[in-house]
């Protein structure tokens, strides 16, 4: 089996390091250096970024939990923010490579969760069991809090019960978003632009800008979440066609 090798990025070498999620287009651009600062904010708080050593899509992240931007209440747990491995790097090993390095990592901890699923942009459950994680909670629509507990005394990981509700007290449409996504800054004003031209629809913007405000949102995704008069629609940031499809459905 070839030998790979990963580096993880630190303030020391964040300006050269590709971040590996951010698209090689103009159009995110602003994107990863929104991305790149909040990281550095993250860095200092101890999330470790690791990454293979090369301009790829392959890397895991992951915060102690008092610090994680998704919905959680885990003191003294680490929070894995997301695993991903696409293209021609899947089918190598990478994401056991680096499950194990945190793994190792959290064994100072009590453990280790992880929001996940079957749906996009989220790792898979089934991923997760195989390393031995279990569900702690779920919250709506699809979304499992899982873990891995070291300390057998420490609770288990939670959803805060606003993220399990899945609302929100806002006429309109909402659309909350964080530079933790270097992809949202662009797919937000896409869709506001969108909404306002064939919909009509009022929309309210809600940039996340501290970990508390994530930690508290009511999309158990965190990064993203966008909701119609309350109701939660989606957490995947959408292009203009993706949001009139979306759209169409919800509306007729």
């Amino acid at each position: 089996m070839a030998e790979y090798e990963y580096i993880n990025v630190t303030l020391e070498n964040i300006e050269t390091e590709h971040i590996c999620c951010a698209f090689a287009s103009s159009k995110n651009h602003q994107g990863m250096l929104d991305k790149k600062s909040w990281m550095k904010d993250r860095l200092r708080e101890g999330m470790v970024f690791r990454k293979l050593n090369e301009k790829a899509k392959v890397f895991i992240e992951y915060i102690p939990a008092e610090f994680a931007w998704k919905p959680v209440i885990a003191p003294g747990y680490l929070f894995i923010h997301c695993l991903w491995v696409s293209g021609r790097y899947k089918g190598h090993g990478h994401s056991k490579d680096l499950m194990k390095y945190c793994l190792e990592d959290s064994k100072s901890y009590h453990g280790v969760c992880v929001t996940s699923g079957e749906k996009a942009f989220l790792t898979s459950s089934k991923f997760y069991k195989h390393f031995g994680f279990e569900v702690a909670d779920t919250a709506p629509p699809h979304f499992d809090l899982m873990y891995i507990r070291h300390n057998p005394d420490a609770p288990l990981p939670k959803f805060p019960e606003n993220t399990k509700k899945a609302r929100i007290n806002k006429k309109g449409l909402v659309i909350q978003y964080t530079d933790q996504c270097p992809f949202g800054r662009h797919y937000v004003m896409e869709m506001k632009e969108t909404a306002q031209q064939e919909f009509g629809l009022d929309v309210y913007l809600e940039r996340i800008e501290t970990g508390e405000q994530a930690r508290n949102s009511s999309s158990a995704y965190g990064t993203f979440g966008m909701f119609l008069d309350g109701e939660f629609l989606t957490y995947q940031p959408l292009s203009s066609k993706g949001f009139i499809k979306l759209m169409n459905k919800v509306l007729h």
